[in-house]
Parts: C-alpha cells; structure tokens; sequence
C-alpha cells in the first residue's frame, strides 16, 4: 500500500532525522559565520595602551585614536586604570598583561604613576633613539610626551612617557615584515603625535 511522500516525510523523515537536519543546519550557519567573518576581518595598523594609576578612560583613547586617523593609521586604544582603589583593577591588570603579550598593541602611553608596573617589562622596548626620540632621563626605552599634548586629551597634571614595544623575532632572530612595517607604522604616528 502506497502512503505517499507525505506519510513518508512525516513518519519516516522526520520522525528519524530532525535532529540530523538541525545539526546540518546549524553547522552550515557556523561555517558561513566564520567564512563571513574572516573575509570581513579587520586588522589595525596598530593599536596602543594608555595606562595610569590616576583615572584614564576610553574618551582619552578615541581622541588620540583620531589624532592618529587624520594621519591616515588606524590605530585604536585600550585605557588601564590600574588604580587598587579602581573597583575593575583585576581586569584592569589582566589587560595589562594582554596588550603586553599581544602583537597588535605597538604603543604604549604610561604615566610616572604606573611606571612601576612596566619595570618587568621594559626589555621588550625599543631604545627611543633607535626609533629616533629624545629618550627621557628615567630609561632610554622612554620618551616624554609634551605636556600640551596629555593637556590636549585631558590627562591632567601627570607626566607621561611613551613606550614602542620591540617586534618579536623568529629563531633565526628576523623580524616578520608585518611586524616591522606595524613598528615603522608605530614610530611615524608616534613621531607625528609628539611632533618629532
């Protein structure tokens, strides 16, 4: 006895193989996601940290962000408050340690209070006179940023200095051309910035 597709859809289809069509529906999706969104990815031509033990926020990162834009880089920033007083200080620090370790964050703007946070660190540093700075009299990994210009993003009263992170090498201690051309990218925004 003929049932017909609908009996066979309904009773055998579905019945037995829902869960499959589900499954191959929603891996689908997840391969076109990703598919979409490695095609769409963005990458910045650097990024920088702007970090203090006095309040920093996301308003002082856009304004030097668009500094940086109007000379043609694309370069957004990540403040750390790293304050214990600063109620979000574990993340805070956490970031810290991100940008440390992340190849894209090339830039970093400390002020003196939390230069201590840095001393660890400061190896991974470019002399500023091999990016072609003044180096400041604390360390020649840093330079000192004008006073007008922590003004001109609403810094207050603190002196800060500015920090170019060193490209990671390979085992043959060669530097990948992406990461030269990110830190040469680094140096001429920073060098326009600080109007070197």
């Amino acid at each position: 006895m003929d049932k017909g597709f609908k009996y066979w859809f309904d009773n055998v289809f579905w019945y037995h193989y829902k869960g499959h069509l589900f499954a191959g529906i929603a891996l689908i999706a997840v391969i076109a996601y990703a598919v979409y969104s490695m095609a769409n990815r963005h990458d910045p031509d650097f990024m920088f940290a702007l970090a203090s033990q006095n309040p920093v926020h996301s308003m002082q990162t856009e304004i030097i962000t668009a500094r940086f834009e109007e000379w043609g880089y694309d370069a957004p920033g990540t403040a750390l408050f790293l304050n214990e007083n600063n109620p979000e200080v574990m993340i805070a620090w956490q970031l810290l340690m991100i940008t440390m370790v992340d190849d894209d964050y090339a830039v970093f703007f400390v002020g003196e209070s939390a230069l201590d946070s840095f001393t660890d660190q400061i190896e991974g540093f470019l002399p500023m006179s091999e990016a072609g700075f003044p180096p400041a009299g604390i360390d020649p990994r840093m330079t000192e940023v004008p006073a007008e210009i922590t003004d001109g993003i609403g810094l207050g009263p603190e002196t800060y200095y500015a920090l170019i992170k060193r490209p990671k090498t390979d085992g043959d201690g060669s530097v990948k051309p992406e990461d030269a051309e990110k830190t040469n990218k680094a140096k001429e925004s920073l060098a326009r910035l600080l109007g070197y």
